[in-house]
């Protein structure tokens, strides 16, 4: 029986399974839904299944059982069509599928191709503007960075205003010092066009930069979703929150069970975040400093509190006590939650 499919939903896959090998399935009876002009984060370990879904999605692999849904038509795998690809989905591969030999403006007309001069013209002029390509558009994709190389293969996306675009590991081949300006100007330019987009990451600095709804994928399911705030903050499930890189899963104890409040007693780990913990002169609690090392602009700290040996707090640059020092701190609950597994 199809689930209940709510308005505005652009994308949805039902009962979506994929198999490799047999016995082996790498998605697993996957049922989603996507509101149009929304960005979906789809964020896993590698071998999880997010590559899969990500061409299922696009067409671009046959599922064995199940279906993918454009405006509530199937989206026909590409084998089956007379021109390759969707003219409504478009996806944008890790090694950018950019037509080397010719400027940047050409190979965005080349996805204009069809459309009237002056459409075609407006349009390119738009879209170097947004990817902030504009000084850039006589130069080929071998004379531009990696980071440039992406804005270019998203602008040849959005090109012909498909229905959705999807990006595999958009940030991948990113340096550090440039990702976040890129994120941010992906993120601008999808929003400013109203565009609909799936991408998936291992990363999830990028699902929380760049996504209104993050999916959280493991072993070829579905096992949480929410909004990018509400994932990040309040993680229902143990696994979301080692993904997202939370250190601080707490298995309670007699210790930790006398202090708590009585509304996490039904959850056996705990997850402390960062802002759990404050570091006070007086504070009603006291523990001796394991380790102390330098992160960037701060220091992570490694404490050992009710025989709970690894707490990680990190702090600002101006902290001075060292390795075996006791600190003094108070536990803000606002900031702890339950983990189920």
């Amino acid at each position: 029986m199809l689930s209940t499919i709510k308005p505005n939903k652009l994308l949805r896959t039902h009962a979506l399974y994929k198999s490799y090998q047999t016995g082996k399935p790498v998605l697993r009876n996957l049922n989603t839904q996507i509101e149009k002009g929304k960005i979906i984060a789809i964020l896993g370990e590698s071998g999880s299944g997010k590559s899969t879904l990500l061409k299922c999605l696009g067409g671009q692999i046959l599922p064995d059982s199940g279906g993918v849904f454009l405006n509530n038509k199937p989206v026909k795998h590409v084998g089956n069509l007379l021109v390759a690809g969707h003219p409504d989905i478009k996806m944008v591969n890790q090694n950018f599928d950019l037509s080397p030999s010719i400027s940047i403006e050409k190979n965005i007309k080349r996805a204009l191709l069809g459309f009237e001069d002056v459409y075609k013209e407006k349009r390119l002029a738009q879209l170097l503007s947004i990817m902030n390509l504009t000084y850039f558009s006589q130069r080929q994709p071998k004379e531009l960075s990696g980071g440039q190389q992406q804005r270019v293969a998203l602008a040849v996306a959005l090109a012909s205003e498909p229905e959705i675009i999807l990006m595999d590991e958009p940030f991948s081949q990113v340096d550090f010092m440039l990702k976040e300006k890129l994120k941010e100007d992906i993120f601008h330019a999808l929003k400013e066009s109203n565009q609909t987009a799936v991408f998936v990451t291992h990363d999830p600095n990028d699902a929380s930069a760049c996504a209104d709804e993050v999916w959280i994928i493991k072993d070829g399911k579905i096992i949480e979703t929410g909004d990018s705030q509400t994932i990040f903050n309040r993680p229902r499930l143990k696994y979301t929150a080692q993904i997202l890189g939370y250190r601080n899963i707490l298995l309670i104890n007699s210790e930790l069970k006398k202090i708590m409040p009585s509304s996490l007693n039904k959850f056996n780990e705990l997850l402390f975040k960062n802002e759990s913990f404050q570091i006070l002169k007086n504070g009603l609690y006291s523990a001796q400093i394991i380790s102390k090392t330098r992160f960037q602009e701060s220091y992570i700290i490694k404490i050992d509190f009710f025989g709970l040996k690894n707490i990680f707090i990190q702090t600002l640059a101006s902290f001075l006590p060292e390795k075996n020092d006791y600190i003094s701190f108070d536990i803000n609950w606002d900031f702890v939650n339950g983990l189920e597994t």
